[in-house]
């Protein structure tokens, strides 16, 4: 009986220990981005998002996830060239900020 007990307390810890290391790392990397203040340096931590959601893809069942990989992480001219001068207007540049903000991991 302590078996069986044992057994399901060791598999809920480690499942929230998982589940908080995904929340962890999903919050560094959106800091990441927000903290990125040149406009031209966007891709390293927008790279690092796609890598995570990459790992991570039950998480692109949130409809706010898929709202921010689909414009922001699957954009042909980013994939293609990078941030060249010109792809981050003022508004493109708010709406990224404004998007990461509503990530979930949970």
């Amino acid at each position: 009986m302590f078996g069986i007990i044992e057994k399901i307390v060791l598999w809920l810890y480690a499942y929230f220990q998982r589940k908080r290391e995904v929340e962890t790392d999903l919050e560094g990397l959106s800091q990441g981005l927000l903290m990125t203040t040149v406009s031209n340096h966007l891709d390293r931590p927008l790279d690092a998002l796609y890598g995570f959601f990459t790992k991570h893809p039950k998480l692109l069942e949130h409809p706010e996830n898929r709202l921010f990989v689909t414009p922001w992480l699957m954009d042909p001219y980013r994939q293609a060239s990078g941030s060249v001068p010109g792809l981050w207007t003022k508004e493109r540049w708010n709406q990224v900020r404004s998007d990461v903000a509503t990530l979930r991991s949970a």
